[in-house]
Parts: C-alpha cells; sequence; structure tokens
C-alpha cells in the first residue's frame, strides 16, 4: 500500500472500539468528499485499522474488503489524486462532513437530505456492474440535486454551469483541464458538453424508468478524447461529471444550507436562478429557440 487517507488518535489500549468507529466514519466521509473531486480506480483494501508500534511501524490488525471491483467510466481510467485535488479537500472537506452530523443519540440528522443522497447514490452505482442500475442511481442523485422534470432538470443544470447564463452551460464541456493527457489530441467532435449529453441522457433515462428497450445506438461506439468509446459509456462521463461538480460547487459557494431538504432546494432554484418548476419549460425553449430550434444530436 502506497498511498491512504490516514486518520490517527491515541487511547490507552491499542484498540478502543468507540474511537475505532468515530475513526472509521471520518475516514469514509473523507473518502466520500475525495471521490466527487476526483473519482479513480480503488484497491480492493477499504478500511485498515491498526496500531502504530513504538518504533514508528504500522501494524495492521485486518482490513475490511471493497465491493467487487467494477471499472470506472473511460475518461477517469487515467485519473490519479493531484495536489490540487488535496487542497481542494482541504477547502470542502469541513462543509462537507456537516451532511453528517448526527444528534446526542448518535442518530444522523434530517438534515441536507437531497445533498447527502445525490452522494450516497453517485458513489453506490460504481460498485454496480450492470449498466443499467449504475445509470438508474445516478439519474436519482441529478435529480436529488436539481429536481425531477425532462425540462426543469435541464435548465437548472444550464444555469448552474454556465453561471446563469444558460447558453454558456449549455456549451460547458464534461472534460475538465487535466482530464485528458497531453498524449491524446481529442477530435473537436469528441469534446463532449452538457447541451449534447443532457438530451441524451433523458431519452436513455424515460426508456429505462418506463420499462422500454433503450435504442441499440446508444451501444454503439461515439467519438471519445481517447478515440472512441461505447455511447452509454460516455453517458456515464456525463452523468458523474454533473453530480461531482454540482455537489463541490455547492460546498465552495457556501449552498449547503440551502439543500437541507426538497423544499428549500426548492426555493433556492427560485432565488438563485428564477428557476421555479413553472419557468424552467419555457426558459429550456428559449434557449432551443436561440440555437436555431433545437438540441444537437450525438
Amino acid at each position: 500500500m502506497k498511498y491512504a487517507i490516514v486518520h490517527r488518535y491515541s487511547s490507552p489500549a491499542e484498540r478502543e472500539p468507540d474511537l475505532d468507529e468515530a475513526s472509521t466514519k471520518l475516514v469514509n466521509v473523507t473518502v466520500a468528499c475525495l471521490s466527487l473531486i476526483r473519482p479513480t480506480r480503488r484497491s480492493r483494501a477499504m478500511n485498515v485499522p491498526g496500531f502504530i508500534g513504538p518504533d514508528g511501524t504500522f501494524n495492521p490488525h485486518g482490513f475490511t474488503a471493497a465491493p467487487e471491483f467494477v471499472e470506472v467510466p473511460e475518461v477517469q481510467k487515467l485519473f490519479t489524486v493531484r495536489a490540487k485535488d488535496i487542497e481542494l479537500l482541504k477547502e470542502v472537506l469541513p462543509e462537507f462532513a456537516q451532511l453528517y452530523q448526527c444528534d446526542k443519540g448518535g442518530k444522523m440528522k434530517d438534515d441536507y437530505e437531497p445533498l447527502r443522497m445525490a452522494v450516497q447514490l453517485y458513489e453506490q452505482a460504481y460498485s454496480l456492474s450492470a449498466w443499467k442500475a449504475r445509470h438508474i442511481l445516478w439519474w436519482s442523485a441529478i435529480e436529488a440535486l436539481y429536481g425531477d422534470g425532462e425540462d426543469i432538470t435541464p435548465a437548472r443544470i444550464y444555469a448552474l454551469f454556465g453561471n446563469k447564463k444558460m447558453i454558456d452551460g449549455f456549451n460547458t464541456t464534461i472534460y475538465e483541464k487535466g482530464d485528458i493527457p497531453s498524449c491524446y489530441n481529442p477530435q473537436p467532435d469528441s469534446i463532449h458538453t452538457l447541451g449534447k449529453m443532457v438530451p441524451v441522457i433523458y431519452e436513455v433515462r424515460n426508456a429505462s424508468a418506463h420499462g422500454l428497450k433503450v435504442p441499440d445506438s446508444h451501444f454503439s461506439t461515439v467519438a471519445h478524447p481517447f478515440g472512441q468509446t461505447v455511447g452509454i459509456d460516455a453517458l456515464a462521463e456525463a452523468a458523474t461529471f454533473i453530480i461531482r461538480k454540482t455537489v463541490i460547487e455547492i460546498l465552495k459557494r457556501g449552498w449547503k444550507d440551502k439543500f437541507k431538504d426538497r423544499s428549500a432546494r426548492e426555493n433556492f432554484w427560485l432565488m438563485e436562478f428564477g428557476l421555479p418548476k413553472g419557468q424552467c419549460k419555457k426558459r429550456l425553449k428559449e434557449l432551443k429557440d436561440s440555437l436555431g430550434g433545437g438540441s444537437p444530436k450525438p
């Protein structure tokens, strides 16, 4: 083991169950936050408790096995944790940890359910091998943050990523600087945008949610920064990009308390972006009209 998130504590005995449990929770919260900042392939070893001996060496007392290894979306296969990711972790972790506050009885508080649910669904999907199950969880995570609706969710996604300018959000790419190694020379049509991917996410979602067969076209190859990939894998890149960047943006901008519950979430979209449910369809139509009547198809 070369790299780990380590939490040290002192106790009279080698192992203290209560302190072990608190330490494990803290590490798990930190891992969840880091997985939003920079998702990577994971080792099978998860939590490794133990003690530090008099000579300073770590003596492991076992480990918790990770679920069966499941591959990450294509672009994330080459992700590594960078120094700037650790700096961002240090910045947002105190806010993120508050999502998991417990009452005096040790029960987790109901506050921040939309954010906490989005993170939980985002993480759980990575452990599933069946593509439809993974995507259903990611779609649910997106709707925990944005609300549900074929017009509501896309309008709010474009507004958030465009900093209130929906056209800018529409044109936002799902790849950030550093996601694509410099040895690749991606073609313009392989740099997928939110405007290109979000409508397709909902096309696949609506078919799956109503028990319909997803068209075979979504399983054919599409252009990708690494050459090509299967269309459904490109959707996985888009869905995870939306979830993780949204949660981090909420934490960075101090909007956590605006997602304490569903009512607070809806008030946030009204007050911050002028996008109550009734306005989303109108604003989305205005965007499509400005683009010449519709969204581009991948």
